[in-house]
């Protein structure tokens, strides 16, 4: 190339900014969308963070963060990157750049909507239901939503790069759905025979799931509010030996998202490198 990969970079990513800001609808909608499935959140799990009879329902909030996380992610990865792929071809071509430097360019335009819909989604759930006021622990529901909405994209990115965008709209979901039934949320680890408890360690939701777990009730969290005549749940760290998250660590959690992450996108990378390689 006769520019240096720097310059590619600094004229892609402007490129794909033009892009985010000419698509007045889709845009807007990314953050819209995270405000209006807030308000339904706090709408049904008012208040009930901080109380010892609800406890399990709170674990039902964190799930539906899961699934609003991932779906959120993972449908405009396989709808907008397909409809991208022939102009890559035409461009690829002629030689116009090195095709790991759109990639990267692509993921750097795509990190302030992994970081801003989710800091909406926290900040205004967060209060309502009445989850602990401390700053580490919010930041670490951020943390473990962006992890899992980055590692939904770049399973989005897979689907992507192997199929046609009618195909990859219906393949995402099923391709990702046995990451939900393996999460620990339907049936925690420890109860699951020696055979199939393998699938929850390579479902990522299970370490996102995990991670809010530890977030809102791991760590020392002192008792909470028991508001009925007997709470099971009375004491945090209790529950968290029900559900098999209290032997966990949340950076070991975050580590292992990151490496999810990490393969998911370098497998994205090698299979739309073959694609375009096959395409005549």
């Amino acid at each position: 190339f006769k520019v240096n990969q720097f310059h590619q970079f600094q004229i892609l990513l402007k490129r794909c900014w033009l892009s985010v800001f000419r698509n007045k609808v889709a845009t807007p909608l990314r953050i819209v969308a995270y405000v209006g499935f807030a308000l339904m959140l706090v709408i049904l799990y008012y208040d009930i963070g901080n109380k010892a009879s609800t406890v399990m329902n709170n674990a039902t909030m964190f799930f539906s963060i899961c699934c609003i996380c991932v779906f959120q992610t993972i449908l405009p990865a396989v709808i907008v990157f397909p409809v991208n792929i022939s102009v890559l071809m035409r461009e690829q071509r002629n030689c116009w750049y090195s095709l790991k430097v759109y990639y990267l360019a692509n993921y750097v335009t795509e990190i302030p909507f992994l970081v801003i819909p989710n800091g909406v989604l926290i900040a205004i759930v967060y209060y309502p239901t009445g989850q602990p006021m401390e700053l580490w622990r919010v930041a670490g529901l951020l943390l473990f939503c962006v992890q899992i909405c980055s590692v939904s994209q770049a399973m989005g990115l897979i689907v992507s790069a192997v199929s046609k965008l009618q195909t990859a709209v219906f393949l995402a979901l099923p391709i990702v759905s046995p990451a939900f039934f393996f999460c620990g949320f339907f049936v925690p680890a420890h109860l699951l025979t020696k055979y199939a408890r393998w699938l929850t360690d390579i479902s990522y939701i299970y370490y996102g799931y995990n991670g809010f777990l530890l977030s809102v009730y791991g760590y020392g969290r002192e008792p909470l509010k028991c508001d009925q005549f007997i709470c099971l749940y009375e004491d945090p760290a209790q529950f968290l030996e029900v559900t098999g998250a209290a032997d966990k660590k949340m950076h070991v959690l975050s580590l292992a998202l990151l490496g999810y992450e990490l393969a998911a996108r370098l497998l994205a990378f090698f299979l739309l490198k073959l694609r375009l390689s096959r395409k005549e």
